[in-house]
């Protein structure tokens, strides 16, 4: 009898396992060879389109560029001013800096804002506007401070309403102006382009202001206000009249003065002073009267 040894468990040997082949990466993709190269070619085309485009805009935005900022196409030429005499402008141009016959500036690439800062230098000038007219042209509208009085100091200046010294008063411009005088202010508090402070002179601008305005009648028959020792205004009238507004604003005591100078005119021509210094009553000394 033959026998067959039995086999262990450990003795078995398990079967072999067949490799799994891996796909390629064209079949994970499921793709064939050909649409992958198609898809290369249309990548690199269109990466060749967008470089050919970026290639003409760049060589399109340079010369744009130096058609609009080298070329002398828009070189500015012509400068037009309003609201100003001719010299003034001059003074204007003097002080912009622009040189039109040798060195015209690029009009698009011109500031307005430091232009306009140059130009507010001038002390006549309160504010200006800047227009640009292409391809060579700005037009300059200037608003210009106007003088309200006559103020003494080292010389003749004209003053506006804010107590800005605006400029001389001209001998040619002096027949214009029919203003009144202020004196009895030092002369190193009177600087052109400077702003006087002084309170008895801002009463006394605010008078004139409001007196333009209501009663320009009355306002030229003044020839002078003065500031005299603590501040004390007083005023001259053509005729020679002497107006005493004491320590306080002219403004409070005009109403007062109208109706000397309407209801006793007889009076007013015949006094040397009127003295409004007094609540609710008006003093005035007869020519007459005078020692």
């Amino acid at each position: 009898m033959l026998t067959v040894p039995l086999m262990t468990l450990n003795d078995r040997t398990p079967p072999k396992r067949r490799k799994r082949r891996r796909p390629s990466r064209l079949r994970r993709s499921g793709m064939r060879l050909h649409e992958r190269i198609f898809a290369c070619f249309r990548f690199l085309f269109k990466a060749a389109v967008i470089c050919a485009v970026l290639g003409v805009a760049g060589v399109f935005g340079a010369q744009l560029y130096a058609y609009l900022f080298r070329s002398e196409r828009f070189l500015l030429r012509k400068v037009e001013f309003s609201g100003v005499n001719l010299r003034i402008e001059r003074e204007l141009i003097r002080l912009s800096e622009l040189d039109l016959a040798q060195a015209p500036p690029n009009l698009i690439l011109l500031r307005k804002s430091e232009l306009s800062r140059l130009l507010l230098q001038h002390p006549r000038v309160k504010s200006v506007e800047l227009h640009k007219s292409l391809p060579d042209s700005l037009h300059v509208k200037v608003q210009l401070r106007q003088p309200v009085a006559v103020v003494m100091g080292d010389a003749l200046y004209l003053l506006d309403r804010e107590a800005m010294v605006i400029g001389l008063l001209l001998p040619d411009e002096s027949r214009y102006y029919d203003l009144p005088y202020i004196t009895g202010l030092h002369h190193s508090q009177v600087a052109l382009g400077e702003t006087i402070q002084h309170e008895s002179l801002n009463w006394t601008l605010a008078a004139i202001d409001q007196l333009s305005r209501v009663n320009p009648a009355l306002l030229k028959r003044f020839s002078e206000f003065s500031f005299e020792r603590g501040g004390v205004i007083t005023a001259r009238l053509k005729g020679g009249l002497k107006v005493l507004f004491g320590h306080q604003p002219p403004l409070e005591k005009i109403v007062a003065l109208e109706l000397f100078l309407e209801k006793y005119q007889a009076e007013a021509k015949d006094s040397s002073y009127v003295d409004l210094r007094f609540d609710n009553q008006i003093v005035y000394l007869p020519k007459s009267a005078q020692p």
